[in-house]
This record gives C-alpha cells, sequence and structure tokens, in this order.
C-alpha cells in the first residue's frame, strides 16, 4: 500500500527537526536521533521487521511521544519509500513491505502509551469508499487512543452504506475518515450528506491530503482536520460538550 504523500516537504522537514530535538538528552548518548532514524529507514528498505522494532524501541526509552514516533520515525520513513518507487529505486513489493512492517510496528507500540482511564468517549475512524491509504487514519485512531477516547478504527475502503449502520448502532461521538486523493471526494460528499440526514448532531471529520477539497462543504457538524492540531482543537470543543 502506498504512504500518503504531502507537498510541502521543507515545511515537513522543520517540524521534523524540531521535534526529534525535543528527544533530549538521548540523543548525544546514542549518536543522535538522525543516526537512530538513518538506521530504521535502512532496516525498513531491507524488510528487517525485528530491527526496525529493536530501533523504534530505543526512541520510545528515550521518552519520546506517539506523535514523534509516528510522525518522525514512521511516516517519515514511509515518506522516503514513496519517493524512491518513484524514482524506480524500489518495486511495489518492497514499498508493501515497508507498509505492512510499519503497520506491525504500530500495533506494538500502542500499549507503551495507551492511559489507563478512558474519558467515556467514542470515535469511528475510516477511510472513504474507495480510499486505499489507511496508515494514516490508523494513526489518528492510536492517537485518540492516547488521548483516552476508544477509537474503532475499520481499515481501508469502507463502503459508505456500511459506515452508516455501524454509526447507527454504535453511536459514537464522532466519525473519522480520511481522503487522500481527489477519486474519493465524490464518496466523500454523499457521506456528508448522508451524515446531514441521519446523523446531524454528530461531528464528521475529514482528513487526509483530499479532504480540502471538501471544505466547501461547511455544514455545522462537518469539519475538515488536515493536521494533528487541528483533530485537538476540535477534540477539546466535543469534550467540552
Amino acid at each position: 500500500m502506498r504512504p500518503t504523500r504531502v507537498r510541502d516537504t521543507g515545511r515537513r522537514r522543520k517540524r521534523t527537526d524540531r521535534r526529534l530535538g525535543e528527544w533530549g538528552g538521548w540523543m548525544s548518548s546514542s549518536g543522535g536521533a538522525g543516526a537512530v532514524y538513518d538506521a530504521y529507514l535502512a532496516a525498513l528498505v531491507a524488510g528487517d521487521r525485528r530491527r526496525c522494532w529493536r530501533l523504534i524501541e530505543s526512541v520510545v526509552a528515550s521518552g519520546a511521544s506517539l506523535e514523534v514516533v509516528h510522525q518522525d520515525m514512521i511516516q517519515k520513513a514511509l515518506y522516503e519509500v514513496g519517493d524512491r518507487w518513484e524514482r524506480n529505486e524500489l518495486g511495489v513489493a518492497e514499498e508493501h513491505l515497508a507498509s505492512h512492517i510499519s503497520e506491525w510496528i504500530m500495533g506494538l507500540l500502542l500499549p507503551h502509551y495507551s492511559p489507563t482511564e478512558r474519558i467515556g468517549r467514542l470515535a469511528v475512524i475510516s477511510c472513504a469508499q474507495g480510499e486505499r491509504h489507511a496508515i494514516g487514519p490508523r494513526m489518528v485512531a492510536d492517537a485518540m487512543e492516547v488521548r483516552g477516547w476508544d477509537a474503532i478504527f475499520l481499515g481501508a475502503d469502507l463502503p459508505i452504506g456500511d459506515l452508516v449502520r455501524l454509526t447507527r448502532v454504535r453511536r459514537p461521538d464522532l466519525v473519522g475518515v480520511s481522503i487522500t486523493t481527489r477519486a474519493q471526494v465524490p464518496a466523500g460528499r454523499e457521506l456528508a450528506r448522508e451524515f446531514a440526514r441521519e446523523f446531524p448532531d454528530t461531528p464528521l471529520v475529514f482528513g487526509g491530503q483530499a479532504s480540502a477539497e471538501l471544505r466547501a462543504q461547511s455544514a455545522d457538524r462537518v469539519h475538515v482536520c488536515r493536521t494533528l492540531g487541528d483533530l485537538a482543537g476540535l477534540l477539546d470543543e466535543v469534550e467540552r460538550t
């Protein structure tokens, strides 16, 4: 599965450098966060999942937040794998392997961060119908778990009717849907109309590279969150209600 791309490379690298700098004393004792990232990327490209996990464990032990591990190790490496695929330096098999290793690591990561207390809020997180890039929304679901929410992650390419039915049964406090390509925008608009009719009081949140296309669909309970910071602000509002 090809990782989602972002266009603002310079801004992304500045954010990465700043957060990596927050790893503190561990950097000087281990040769620096950059060296660990380089070693992780090499292991990921080589398909060595156990070495990848050992390196991630060292980052976790340094006190890095889940956001740092997700965005500045796992996601950053997947962007690089995608770049190499575009340059024909890696094949589809290597790219898929990198994605599957990343998902395996994410499953091991969450128990290191999940709080023991829940806040009694439920979120449903999914990809739009036809959307196959599932790692980003899974990161969102995991981040919400760390915040104390219960997050149901439904994976890639979920039909609209199935998401509506599950929402009807579970009655979540928030539904998040990832849209990374313009091809899925019509499905997003259809979903927004369905929610406006059936769940007018449930916040519907779109994220992903193509989510800005839905900004014009400015119903009261439809939101577009392009960053985790945007999402955090919305969650603050939901938790106050």
